[in-house]
């Protein structure tokens, strides 16, 4: 009975073990997306209910941050968003790019209804640090590095810019970082150290809930009624820049000196003002940024105004950043102030983060077109693609208009002009108007040389129509007009400059090919040519070479129906011919003579009243 007992139990035992080990081999957890097998897993119990994500999108940012990028994340998270996604995954490697561009993909993703995940994957300096933190989370490489969003025109760092120029570039990006801030739990204060300078605190922590704040001098000030100390290196080091609190330089000041407050509470807290992170912020620049989050519907703060607080409830934890250069934090000090959720490096750490199952992970790239119409339009490669484009558009224009009746040299002008207007449109970086803007005036330039010559009105108003047609291709992201978003005052010069050494390498190409057409073989037989001496007119005629197919033959005469600038018809031999007047224009009604003809072209010239007509009559005015 014993023994029996005993087997039973080992019996029983197994049983259980093999149950146990049949429900691990259930769970283990899902292999890395495209590694095969069908079974889905069951996802990771620990994922919170707002980060769950049955489908994952991730959209990727490499390189510089423009309006084709902008164009291209925007259809992306469309995309995304049609096909089912439940969260977005925003992967950057980016060292930042054009304000414009990067607040329309930070507004794209705070509009969104889907959970939007940051990965910094390596790098997200200047706007990409800005888009890292308008999503709802973070997450970063082993080595990733974020921050340092200081602007950068022409004329260097913002400190370079003028004061009314410097607040309309900086206040809509420091309210876009304190947005952010407010909705996703970060420091509002310690964020606006990444793109302002004099951002210097302290981090202190609530004993009851354990939360940190970065509080400025006037906040430490507030709090404890005593002077912040500066006896320890920041946590946060600034990397050997100017230390603008011993200096006395005032980077951001514009003579006033006065209150920096936001609107809210006595000490510039509160839920209706922006707390300004640096005394070098002016009284312009607080205003304007407060009235940019009032536009853009900004949570209230919930930080505390530190007048009315407890000190007991406060500790010390540290200094923490001295202002001295624009912040830039890497994986432990992204982890360690609470910016990064996780440490991931593969798509199988990041699928396992959400609990997206296995093969529910897809990712959306940047388009072949899209990169093309970003080597056409954007960077130093697209300027110069541009200049050449300009420049063959306005040669060839010039050629066709030159020798009439070519056509080859018409096309290639509509060619190079649609190469340059398709594809700012295509990414919405410029309007409808610049194509029409370069049609009317290649119109009026047309009306001009061969309707109205010399009136001067219809030309010098088609050539500005032109140039400004052109400038325009270059018009920033979402600009109806160049030059009139601020900041875009730099761009606009840059696409004069272009636009006009275009025009003046067009001008060379049009001089050298007027000089020397004559002594290029085949160009040579195109080009209008310099109107033979009246006593050669005959000796050319009898010497001219008979194409029998021609409308016309060298020596017969006949009257002009159209006003010939150069091109135009005439009546030859009870025939109307398509004829081009040598030696100049030819009014209509007056007598020809044809001196060349062949199928393709016939050319006439001025026969004088004096001369008799064929039938010895005086010819009369």
């Amino acid at each position: 009975m014993t023994s029996n007992w005993v087997v039973r139990a080992v019996g029983a035992m197994c049983l259980v073990l093999l149950m146990a080990l049949s429900a691990i081999g259930q769970d283990e957890p899902a292999t890395p997306v495209g590694s095969g097998g069908a079974s889905t897993p069951t996802a990771p119990a620990a994922v919170p209910a707002v980060r769950q994500a049955d489908n994952l999108a991730v959209i990727t940012i490499r390189g510089e941050i423009d309006a084709v990028t902008s164009a291209s994340v925007q259809r992306r998270l469309k995309q995304a968003e049609e096909a089912g996604a439940d969260a977005i995954v925003i992967e950057l490697d980016t060292p930042g790019g054009a304000v414009g561009a990067v607040t329309e993909i930070t507004g794209a993703l705070k509009s969104s209804n889907l959970h939007t995940i940051a990965w910094v994957r390596d790098d997200a300096y200047s706007g990409g640090a800005i888009i890292a933190i308008a999503c709802d989370e973070i997450v970063v490489s082993s080595n990733a590095t974020m921050g340092d969003a200081g602007i950068i025109t022409m004329l260097g760092f913002q400190e370079g810019i003028p004061a009314n120029e410097r607040a309309k570039i900086t206040a809509p990006l420091i309210a876009e970082v304190v947005d952010s801030a407010r909705r996703h739990g970060y420091d509002e204060v310690l964020v606006q150290s990444f793109l302002t300078l004099g951002v210097e605190t302290w981090q202190v922590r609530d004993k009851r809930t354990g939360k940190s704040y970065f509080l400025t001098e006037r906040e430490y000030r507030a709090l404890f009624g005593e002077a912040p100390p500066r006896d320890a290196e920041p946590f946060m080091a600034s990397g050997g820049e100017i230390d603008l609190r011993e200096s006395g330089e005032r980077l951001y000041s514009d003579g006033d000196s006065g209150d920096r407050r936001g609107t809210g509470a006595a000490d510039g807290t509160g839920d209706a003002g922006y707390v300004p992170g640096s005394d070098q912020v002016t009284p312009g620049m607080t205003e304007s940024t407060n009235l940019s989050l009032s536009t853009m519907r900004t949570p209230g703060s919930d930080r505390p105004n530190f007048s009315d607080e407890d000190p007991s409830n406060f500790e010390f934890v540290r200094y923490a950043t001295n202002g001295n250069a624009f912040l830039t934090l890497t994986t432990p000090g992204l982890r360690e102030l609470g910016f990064a959720k996780a440490v991931i490096d593969t798509d199988d750490e990041l699928r396992q983060f959400t609990g997206t199952p296995k093969g529910q992970l897809a990712r959306l790239d940047r388009s072949w077109s899209e990169s093309l119409v970003k080597v056409m339009t954007q960077g130093v490669t697209g300027m110069v693609i541009r200049a050449v484009l300009i420049v063959l558009f306005l040669l060839c224009m010039f050629i066709e208009l030159s020798m009439p009746g070519a056509g080859v040299f018409g096309i290639i002008a509509l060619a190079a002009l649609a190469c340059l207007v398709v594809p700012p449109m295509m990414i919405n970086a410029a309007g409808w108007w610049p194509a029409v803007a370069v049609a009317a005036g290649v119109l009026l330039i047309f009306v001009e040389v061969l309707i109205m010559p010399g009136t001067a009105v219809a030309g010098v108003t088609g050539l500005v129509c032109v140039l400004g047609g052109l400038m325009g291709t270059f018009a920033g992201a979402g600009e109806l007009f160049p030059g009139q978003n601020p900041g875009s005052g730099a761009d606009l010069a840059w696409a004069a400059s272009i636009v006009l050494l275009s025009v003046f390498g067009a001008g060379v190409g049009m001089y050298l090919f007027s000089r020397y057409t004559k002594y290029i073989p085949i160009a040579n037989l195109l080009i209008l040519q310099d109107p033979p001496r009246p006593q050669e007119s005959m000796l050319s005629a009898m010497g001219a070479s008979v194409d029998p197919e021609a409308p016309a033959s060298v020596g017969d005469e006949g009257v002009a129906t159209t006003r010939l600038m150069p091109s135009g018809q005439a009546e030859i031999n009870g025939q109307f011919v398509d004829v081009v007047a040598e030696g100049g224009a030819i009014d209509q009604g007056q007598r020809v003579r044809v001196i060349s003809a062949t199928r393709y072209r016939v050319a006439v010239e001025l026969i004088p009243d004096d001369q008799p007509t064929p039938d010895g009559t005086e010819a009369s005015s």
